[in-house]
């Protein structure tokens, strides 16, 4: 948190004393702030075993226990005083603790203060499972699926996953199906097997089961239609990422309705707020100018969704509007009409953005105060530029803010 504060200290004396010209220094600090925040976060079991060790080798059963979760999760690795630690932690599960039972296990399994003892280590995972941990339900299922140090058994590892929620099943099916793929293992049947239970389960994960999918059954004439089968119910369940990749899938095909279609599921996987979606309809649409100016069904049916209200189809045709490989008279006007209709709905990214557009005066002189007060709204919905480009004390309230936007929507009729 210290390297956070002092960041975001600086970002915001940025804001203070050079105003709005200093968006781009000061948000790229709040990135670096916002991307150095997690790293300073997870210094925290390792802090914890650092700190604990000395007291959990005497014998502490509360530091033990702490211990053992703090090693847990950090995974498998070399620690000081692990011969020591490791028959505390032994003893420890004996009495119930699960973290204890699954610490003990992967120090086993790697050989971390002992000998390693890969057949021993399932069970004292399967003891942690028991209890409800579900790091042990998972490294006790991955230990089962591959047979490390035990018979395989499917069985057995499917029971284990049955713990885990339907998100973390499916991610550790993956996990599996990627674990017999390794070079010198090489299991591709096994492995078609795990990937198809993930994708069987819909979740956010179905989009990676689905390319796993694709190259272990790239012979296969019939993959392809269940890999889209796959992905248009985690799509349609509200995965952009499935979206995503519906629409990437579609474009390599030829035909224009194919290209519609992509066209179709990139714009849902836009209004989720997939960047990559919203950069793939600009370049669609860019293109369809360039070869085929006046005569875009992509354009049509972003222009219908747009008057139904898409925040993400008005942004993207105001991208690909300023864009566009040639001049036009009107342009810059089109692409702040559409950035306006998606404002006045209330989107704050299309609120900051037409501020940006206000202020560098694409319609004409500057617009400072209507401006201010787009900026105002966005900041007021937590987006992080706008935040960043207005102090509190220059914001206006949302109420003074909506009045402004008004006064100026009369004024112009």
């Amino acid at each position: 948190m210290v390297m956070w504060n002092s960041i975001e200290r600086v970002a915001l004396s940025v804001f203070t004393s050079r105003g709005m010209k200093s968006v781009l220094l000061a948000a790229s600090l709040i990135v670096a702030a916002a991307a150095l925040s997690p790293a300073v976060a997870q210094q925290g079991p390792a802090a914890t075993l650092k700190r604990l060790t000395p007291a959990a080798v005497r014998g502490d059963r509360q530091a033990i226990r702490s211990v053992a979760k703090a090693f847990v999760a950090l995974g498998p690795r070399q620690i000081a005083n692990a011969s020591a630690l490791r028959p505390r932690l032994r003893q420890e599960a004996l009495r119930g603790s699960s973290a204890s039972a699954t610490a003990y296990a992967l120090m086993l399994q790697h050989g971390i203060g002992g000998p390693r003892d890969a057949r021993e280590a399932p069970g004292w995972l399967a003891r942690g499972a028991r209890r409800g941990n579900a790091r042990a339900s998972r490294q006790a299922a991955i230990t089962y699926a591959l047979g490390w140090g035990v018979r395989r058994d499917n069985k057995r590892a499917l029971q284990l996953l049955a713990k885990l929620d339907r998100p973390a099943r499916a991610r550790q099916m993956i996990r599996i199906s990627e674990a017999l793929l390794q070079p010198g293992r090489e299991e591709p049947e096994a492995a078609l097997q795990w990937v198809r239970r993930a994708a069987s389960l819909e979740t956010a994960s179905s989009v990676q089961a689905s390319e796993l999918y694709e190259r272990l059954a790239s012979a296969d004439p019939k993959a392809a239609p269940l890999v889209r089968e796959w992905l248009e119910a985690a799509a349609k369940k509200g995965n952009p990422r499935a979206a995503l990749a519906l629409g990437e899938r579609m474009l390599l095909e030829p035909g224009g309705e194919r290209r519609l279609e992509a066209a179709r599921w990139l714009l849902l996987a836009a209004e989720q707020n997939e960047p990559r979606a919203s950069r793939m309809l600009v370049a669609l649409l860019v293109e369809d100018a360039t070869l085929q100016p006046g005569a875009s069904a992509v354009r049509d049916m972003l222009e219908q969704r747009a008057s139904e209200g898409s925040a993400a189809a008005r942004l993207s045709l105001a991208d690909a509007q300023n864009y566009q490989p040639w001049e036009t008279a009107g342009h810059s006007q089109q692409a702040v009409d559409h950035l306006s209709l998606a404002a006045q709905d209330g989107d704050p990214q299309a609120q900051y953005r037409l501020a940006v557009a206000l202020l560098a005066g694409e319609t004409g002189e500057p617009k400072r105060e209507l401006a201010r007060a787009y900026l105002s709204l966005a900041a007021s919905k937590g987006y992080p530029l706008a935040m960043s480009a207005i102090t509190k004390k220059d914001a206006f309230s949302p109420a003074d803010a909506r009045k402004v936007i008004a006064a100026a929507a009369t004024k112009t009729q």
